[in-house]
């Protein structure tokens, strides 16, 4: 995210560089929401011996230790970042093509 507001501050929105970073953030939340779900197994695996179904249940509501990040929402923020940096990318090169005709 501090590459992509570095990019903001040069004025560079909508180059390929900027849209890249945009696309990384994307793919990073999308790969945390997962870490969450690994961290219970971890736990599991490290003593936590209630079974993985409530060991799921506490992390769902928040009774785990502060090693078990919870992410929920960033699934469904990450994917949607990652479609839109796709159309980002159209847009910019839909622009160009237009940039060359005119």
């Amino acid at each position: 995210m501090c590459k992509l507001f570095f990019c903001f501050a040069r004025s560079e929105v909508f180059t390929a560089h900027a849209i890249a970073n945009i696309r990384a953030a994307g793919f990073w939340l999308t790969i945390s929401f997962f870490t969450g779900i690994a961290a219970v197994y971890l736990l599991i695996l490290c003593g936590v011996k209630d079974g993985f179904l409530n060991a799921i249940a506490r992390h769902l509501l928040g009774d785990l230790p502060a090693v078990a990040l919870k992410f929920e929402d960033s699934l469904f923020v990450g994917i949607p970042i990652i479609i839109a940096t796709y159309v980002m990318d159209d847009a910019r090169r839909i622009a160009a093509d237009h940039a060359e005709i005119v």
